[in-house]
């Protein structure tokens, strides 16, 4: 450290009453050795004053008040620095909540207050990752509107612009536009974008909905190459210039609740998912497999409907993030490379029957030199009783658990439904990832780890709603209700055809007084009101009981929704918050501008098949614990030599022979 000549000459003056007076040197210096050595106030004075006097310097240090007083004024020079050449700019929003003497009154006295929101709009440049223009707002004013004031404040040319679709509209067009004919846009047409209609050529956002209308919205996405600025700018920092002018992160890398661990997955269809879980919250997970691959990788539907275990879409969903090393665990040198991984792992993950690893020296016991090991067996029956040598499947699984029993139609001549969505499989995980997460934070204290049995039947028996209660406390059994929750009484299907050829699950919680005014005179509109002005239906008392025990509210409700399209029963019944909810297929879903705004799909490279595909983030949004998709499931084998070199350092000769040999793919 050292103090120039000219500094210390202007070091201090004297002031007022003959106190001290600091340059900004002075005050600067202390701010910048306490950021450096990441001290308090008090400690930062102690320190300057000690390396003042080892430098034999004949002057005095600000103190902890003055330099705390000084550093609210204190002006800083900010480098301002401007992007070069043609711009790529990304443009994206964030809301921000305004923390004010409401929430301190309702966190202090559990006091009830409104939330006001700004919502934050950033122009980025893609290749430096520079925030080249920016916008503040209240939550009332519309995304496509900010963007009239980004462009002004771009200093350079503007090549490209790319925004999501909450963005787009013929006014965001025309505004970049005014900037250069030229600019490329790029903005997702919304699910209700129509062709302007305009004459002489087509504008951009009219070739744009002519593409998703042609080739869908993926093909749109692989031929404007939508989200692959964006996925680059996360590598290189773009998301964490974002996220960090929000408060949202620390660094340029996603962090997850799983990150550092180390998880080993001995691979099969049932546990497979608690395995994704753990990888998409940011662990390591490596799957070991046959050499011939995975079972899940052989149940299709397969890409292209061309077999082959590098293209089955379920294994890709149920595999995200992970690792696969091709390893024969039947052969002794497989067993003992698989010993080894597990000598250094965190978590293992296997659903082998009860006794099958144990035969082959790699039961839990036999994994005990690993102290930290967290054990977790997942199989159909558990580790014992009289049912443990029994095997089910996923549907025999939601039928001996009960699940089947309260789920299909109405009708009692229809046969039970299960579903075909792995969800006994599913129950089983989640509890194994409950189990898993206890027992490392029970580590976190003991420095051990455990074994954890986790029984697919278990988990479905507790898992079947309002049945077992029912019985065990009135003796009622559940029945099966088309679209609905099971009911110990019969009940009229809610399950109802719109105009369009749609669904509603149309079920009434809410009859107060201002909902039902506002549907007798939607009901009005559409003439289907029937016999629901009679005053007798002014009580709402009537009202409740009527619905539940007769017909004549249900069968208006029903005419209703036949007389209106899907969208438009949706959307309404919810601003009246009548809880109706429009039956959706799965494809559809990627579409809906809510998901977009919530930013829910995650686009991941699939080489095998040349193009991208979304996937949907996660089961919550979480900043802390960031549970989401990481990148693709793994090709079979694909990280064998890595891992067998940088986990167990074996040599390039010693991988070649076991590939030689047949040990490992």
């Amino acid at each position: 450290m050292w103090i120039e000549d000219a500094a210390l000459e202007q070091w201090q003056s004297c002031g007022k009453g003959g106190q001290a007076r600091y340059s900004e040197a002075a005050i600067r210096t202390s701010l910048i050795v306490r950021t450096a050595f990441k001290l308090p106030l008090r400690q930062t004075e102690g320190l300057m004053a000690s390396v003042i006097a080892l430098m034999g310097l004949a002057i005095s240090v600000p103190d902890h008040k003055a330099v705390s007083r000084r550093a609210v004024t204190l002006p800083v020079a900010h480098a301002k620095r401007v992007p070069q050449g043609p711009l790529q700019v990304l443009i994206g929003s964030a809301g921000l909540q305004v923390y004010g003497a409401g929430q301190w009154l309702e966190a202090k006295h559990g006091a009830k207050s409104r939330r006001t929101w700004r919502k934050l709009h950033l122009a980025v440049d893609a290749a430096s990752c520079m925030i080249v223009a920016q916008t503040l707002i209240d939550q009332h004013v519309d995304d496509p509107s900010q963007v009239v004031s980004l462009p002004d404040q771009i200093e350079g040319e503007i090549a490209k612009v790319m925004a999501d679709g909450a963005y787009d509209g013929a006014p965001t067009h025309e505004t970049i536009a005014a900037h250069g004919d030229d600019i490329e846009v790029v903005i997702p047409p919304r699910s209700t974008a129509a062709p302007s209609g305009a004459t002489g050529p087509p504008t951009q956002r009219d070739l744009h909905v002519a593409m998703v209308t042609e080739h869908g919205r993926l093909g749109w996405q692989a031929a404007t190459g939508y989200g692959t600025l964006f996925r680059r700018s996360r590598r290189r920092g773009g998301s964490a210039a974002l996220n960090a002018t929000c408060g949202f992160a620390k660094g340029n890398s996603m962090t997850g609740v799983y990150e550092g661990l180390t998880v080993i997955e001995l691979a099969d269809r049932r546990n497979q998912w608690a395995g994704k879980l753990l990888s998409d919250g940011g662990a390591r997970v490596i799957q070991v497999e046959p050499i011939a691959g995975s079972p899940g990788r052989w149940c299709g539907p397969f890409a292209d409907d061309k077999p082959d275990p590098d293209l089955c879409i379920d294994y890709w969903w149920n595999n995200t993030g992970k690792q696969s090393a091709a390893v024969d665990v039947a052969r002794p040198a497989g067993r003992d490379l698989l010993k080894q991984l597990l000598a250094k792992a965190d978590v293992f993950l296997e659903s082998t029957p009860p006794g099958t690893l144990a035969n082959l020296g790699l039961g839990y016991d036999a994994a005990a030199s690993n102290r930290n090991l967290i054990y977790a067996s997942l199989t159909d029956f558990g580790q014992d009783g009289p049912w443990r040598d029994y095997v089910a499947n996923d549907v025999a699984h939601l039928a001996l658990g009960g699940q089947m029993a309260s789920s299909g139609y109405s009708d009692p001549k229809e046969t039970p439904i299960g579903g075909k969505g792995h969800h006994a499989w599913h129950m089983g995980c989640a509890f194994m990832l409950h189990g898993i997460t206890a027992a490392l934070i029970e580590r976190m204290g003991s420095g051990e780890g455990q074994f954890i049995d986790v029984s697919i039947h278990d988990a479905c028996a507790i898992g079947t709603e309002a049945a077992v209660p029912q019985w065990m406390y009135y003796g009622s059994t559940m029945y099966r209700q088309t679209g609905m929750h099971a009911n110990p009484k019969r009940q009229p299907p809610l399950q109802l055809p719109t105009a369009d050829g749609k669904y509603m699950i149309a079920v009434m919680q809410n009859f107060g007084r201002p909902v039902w005014e506002k549907l007798i005179k939607w009901m009005d509109e559409k003439g289907v009101t029937g016999e629901l002005h009679d005053p007798k239906y002014q009580d709402e008392a009537f009202r409740m009981s009527e619905y539940r025990t007769g017909n004549v509210i249900r069968d208006a409700i029903a005419r209703l929704i036949a007389a209106s399209d899907g969208e438009e029963c949706f959307h309404r019944a919810q601003s009246y918050n009548i809880s109706w909810g429009l039956v959706h297929a799965a494809e559809e879903n990627y579409d809906v501008a809510h998901y977009r705004q919530r930013d829910y799909w995650r686009s991941i490279e699939h080489p095998q098949i040349g193009r991208a595909i979304p996937y949907p983030r996660g089961p919550f949004a979480c900043d802390a614990l960031r549970i989401e998709p990481r990148g693709r499931a793994p090709n079979l084998g694909e990280h064998t030599q890595h891992v067998l070199a940088h986990d167990l350092g074996m040599s390039a000769d010693a991988i070649m022979a076991l590939r030689t040999s047949g040990v490992v793919r």
